[in-house]
């Protein structure tokens, strides 16, 4: 009966410690999964927020040369950039 169950109790530890490594492994990777996801998300807001910034800019550029050169005292662009 004692060799018996010094057969069981290896095969239960290490497959107690399988489960266990299973479930860190994968909580590990959805962490992982999600900073990814939320990095890119970060990313894309931070990209567009620079486009649209880039935009605005190049507008009020283009407005202020053509207002300068044209040599009108008052010269009104509209857009819908801003």
């Amino acid at each position: 009966m004692n060799n018996r169950r010094h057969w069981i109790a290896p095969p239960t530890i290490l497959s107690l410690l399988l489960i266990g490594v299973l479930v860190w492994g994968y909580r590990e990777y959805d962490t992982r999964t999600r900073y990814e996801i939320a990095l890119d998300n970060h990313y894309q807001r931070l990209f567009y927020d620079v486009k649209k910034t880039c935009r605005k800019c190049s507008s009020r550029i283009i407005k202020g040369f053509s207002s300068f050169f044209k040599g009108k005292k008052y010269t009104f662009i509209f857009s819908n950039n801003e």
